[in-house]
């Protein structure tokens, strides 16, 4: 069942307000959720709301009262929106992000927390293991390091001839551990990786020209929100300059990137929701073992065809989904 818009309303600073009739029903749990994603009416943000109620209802949870926040493009305000939901002393939050999941944690040990697109929850504080989280969060992790390397991987196939990398990344990414794998794949090829850091939207487009400029170069990136919300801005420059390039979500082969090892999202989302709804049944966080989201590969074929690339069976194969 999609978010009901006769349902909601959107507050000033974006969030996602359940109405008058649902929040008078003290008896139905409040489920507070902060997402890094932009707000309604964008699509991303109703998708992964969504999911988030879809995996509630998957644990028998039909009826809650909700409130959501949304912090891409509003950053500087997740202070304030964790304070808010911390606030309504909901019974359980929902967040992702690492930023969102750290923000909220830093105010509660006691509401129970399900943090969601996190990839490095133990060294950011949240749960002393992936078996047994201990404390009052446990969620979804979705990043492995080793997919680095398969990410160099693919691109070498698609592109045999590329003799230098670019690992197109910004401070935010979580890249260094991937960035390790990812070198050593490449020296397998004799190929060289450097990395080329972005900090705002208008250093996109000439880090890009400059990476062109290299000859025979292709792309790795790995991902966060930042990345993801802004795919617009690294994919035309990169296919205007016919650059092959490996993106780390499938949104941004969707929007016409070449291929992308990724998580699925809005399934992710799901899972916290599912989550949700487990604790909401009783289960302690402490006791609900961290899950790893499955990763997957996606195609587009006409990409392919505008950046002139042959592909080889063996890609073909791999892949889980193509675009065509």
């Amino acid at each position: 069942m999609p978010v009901d818009r006769r349902r909601f309303m959107f507050g000033a600073a974006g969030s996602l307000l359940g109405a008058p009739f649902v929040r008078a029903q003290s008896s139905v749990p409040l489920v507070a959720a902060m997402i890094g994603a932009f707000p309604p009416p964008d699509a991303t943000g109703i998708e992964w709301a969504d999911a988030v109620l879809a995996g509630l209802r998957d644990q028998g949870w039909h009826t809650v009262r909700s409130e959501f926040r949304f912090t891409a493009g509003q950053s500087e305000a997740t202070a304030q929106f964790a304070a808010e939901l911390v606030a309504m002393a909901p019974d359980v939050i929902v967040t992702g992000t690492p930023t969102n999941s750290i923000m909220v944690h830093s105010l509660t040990r006691t509401i129970p927390l399900v943090f969601v697109a996190v990839p490095d929850p133990i060294g950011d504080g949240l749960v002393e293991s992936y078996a047994r989280p201990g404390g009052n969060a446990t969620g979804v992790t979705h990043v492995e390091p080793p997919i680095g390397g398969k990410m160099v991987e693919l691109l070498m196939e698609l592109a045999p001839t590329t003799r230098r990398i670019a690992y197109l990344t910004n401070p935010d990414a979580y890249s260094l551990p991937m960035l390790s794998y990812a070198t050593e794949a490449a020296l397998r090829y004799g190929v060289e990786v450097s990395t080329v850091d972005v900090h705002t939207l208008d250093q996109i487009a000439p880090a890009i020209a400059a990476i062109a400029a290299w000859g025979g170069a292709g792309i790795v990136m790995p991902g966060n929100n930042w990345v993801h919300n802004n795919a617009p801005f690294f994919i035309a420059p990169i296919n205007e300059h016919r650059i092959p390039a490996i993106y780390p979500a499938h949104r941004m082969v969707e929007a016409g990137g070449l291929i992308a090892i990724g998580t699925y999202t809005t399934l992710m989302f799901r899972m916290g929701g599912d989550y949700a709804g487990r604790i909401l049944n009783g289960a302690a966080p402490s006791t609900l073992p961290v899950q790893a989201a499955p990763f997957g590969t996606v195609l587009n074929i006409r990409t392919a065809n505008l950046l002139g690339i042959t592909l080889p069976v063996s890609v073909l194969v791999a892949v889980d989904r193509v675009i065509e």
